[in-house]
């Protein structure tokens, strides 16, 4: 049993015609559609509109660009991946619709390196979508209902059985489904909004352990956890797995927790994000600032964990093959460290410039991949890299490693301190961000990003000279009480592990 448990449902937010501007009003050619009933209800909502000349054409059809940025905005798909279509330029209105859609994996494009992003899109491609979406099974046996059953392709057979026996795509009077047909721009609304109420969203806000002592229990839909001290056991999760910002610093256990989808981690700090006998397959770390601790254990496996800001990534005590791969793709380049300790993965590769990478002598890297300029510290083994980036420096170089044409060989770094350990980065400022008012959170922002410090908030009296600790305000975030009326505040931080310095606000 789930106790004290959220349910909420996506809401859809639709904008069709990119090029064309919406209009507010009533429609004016919906009147004795099927549909009419539904596109109203959205566009009350302000879910969709229709064109400046009061139309919403709900018979036209859609690009598969088009199709793929209402779906992003239904589901709320944010995080963007590398492409290389031939035919989406970089400056193309849908090439982040694109990018995103490739990165929550529910297309991947043509065999010849293109995405024909403005052709029309057919109901057996939007059912293949709205499958991988959904993480439905394929069912072609589903499929066999309709009257032109055994014209349905074979690539897409199972999606079409399976979206028509979720309830979510159904066919036309005459009893067929006509998968090669365009899909319409009502038909989209229709089978958008079906799939919506199909996916659910579990959401965790209180401390406290969820999931059964023993057997399993499966989720549905996706998961939120956005509370600290909650612990996840024996569950199958068949959509994503959110660990949100509310978390904070704190820390979150998952259990014998399988995530059939990917996770995201935006909350944790330096206590930790456990996974015990866990498997997950994506893991993105995107956390704004500070660093997030993963702790991998027992049979874990992680397929691939895609760090966008700092991480500490440990393996203790490993029964199962662990971590497969991780990627630093960062969104701007940009100081972000890792720090690999004890870890065995079959695949590194940094995408982003700026990262500095630290591990110790219990981490072994089979392929390391430098695509941006990068530094290397500690004791770490790297049996073979491919260097594609000028700039790179290492303090134990790799076993083997090739250099691409054109491109600077990596130097070795020596530390000054001469001791052939890790140097310390020294923490160089301190700010605080936040309105002086009781009740309001202050938050402090260290320099730089990343960095692991102790907090300390401290007061004094407008009119004093001395500064005192306030009890219990060792936090990255403080709220003011009270107590602080008519005093002034500050922090003051001091770096730990691979941070050296102690820095106040004022």
């Amino acid at each position: 049993m789930r106790s004290r448990v959220s349910i909420v449902v996506i809401a859809l937010c639709l904008i069709f015609g990119m090029a064309a501007a919406v209009y507010a009003a009533p429609l004016t050619d919906t009147e004795n559609h099927w549909a009419k009933e539904l596109i109203n209800a959205w566009v009350e909502k302000g879910l969709i509109s229709g064109y400046e000349d009061g139309t919403f054409r709900p018979d036209n059809n859609i690009t598969r660009a088009e199709f793929m940025a209402l779906v992003n905005r239904a589901f709320n798909y944010q995080e963007k991946a590398e492409i290389d279509y031939k035919d989406v330029a970089d400056t193309a209105w849908y090439a982040d619709a694109v990018k995103i859609a490739r990165a929550a994996g529910y297309i991947s494009g043509y065999e010849d390196d293109t995405m024909k992003p403005d052709n029309p899109i057919s109901r057996q491609e939007a059912a293949t979508i709205i499958m991988k979406i959904l993480r439905l099974e394929e069912n072609t046996s589903g499929a066999d209902k309709f009257n032109d059953a055994a014209g349905i392709p074979a690539w897409s057979k199972g999606a079409v059985g399976a979206v028509a026996s979720a309830g979510i795509m159904g066919g036309y009077p005459d009893g067929t489904f006509k998968a090669a047909n365009l899909i319409k721009r009502a038909e989209a609304v229709v089978a958008l909004d079906k799939a919506l109420s199909s996916k659910v969203d579990v959401i965790y806000d209180k401390a406290g352990t969820y999931g059964p002592a023993s057997g399993s229990e499966e989720i549905k839909g996706n998961v939120i956890i956005s509370a600290a001290k909650v612990n996840l056991q024996n569950l199958v999760i068949e959509g994503n797995l959110t660990i949100d910002k509310a978390v904070g610093d704190g820390d979150v256990h998952l259990k014998q927790v399988t995530v059939k989808g990917d996770t995201y981690i935006y909350g944790g700090g330096k206590d930790s994000v456990y996974f015990i006998d866990s498997q997950t397959g994506r893991t993105y770390v995107l956390k704004d600032d500070g660093p997030i601790r993963i702790v991998v254990s027992g049979t874990t496996e992680i397929n691939e964990i895609i760090a966008q800001s700092g991480v500490t990534v440990e393996e203790v005590d490993l029964a199962g093959e662990g971590i497969e791969g991780i990627t630093i793709d960062k969104k701007v380049d940009g100081n972000i460290e890792i720090n690999l300790k004890g870890v065995n993965v079959e695949s590194l590769k940094i995408n982003t410039a700026g990262v500095t990478v630290r591990t110790d002598g219990d981490t072994v890297i089979d392929k390391l991949a430098v695509n941006k300029k990068a530094d290397f510290r500690g004791s770490g083994t790297i049996k073979y890299a491919y260097i594609n980036a000028d700039g790179v420096t290492f303090e134990k170089m790799p076993e083997k490693y090739e250099v691409a044409e054109g491109v600077k060989p990596p130097t070795i770094y020596r530390p000054s301190s001469g001791g052939g350990g890790i140097s310390k980065v020294a923490v160089s400022a301190i700010s605080v961000e936040g309105v002086a008012k009781v009740g309001e959170t202050l938050t402090a922002k260290v320099t730089p990003t990343g960095a692991t410090v102790n907090y300390q908030w401290q007061a004094r009296a407008d009119d004093g000279t001395t500064w005192d600790d306030i009890a219990d305000a060792t936090s990255k975030t403080y709220i003011l009480s009270e107590n602080e009326v008519g005093k002034l505040i500050r922090v003051k931080v001091t770096g730990t592990g691979n941070y050296t310095g102690t820095k106040t606000s004022v």
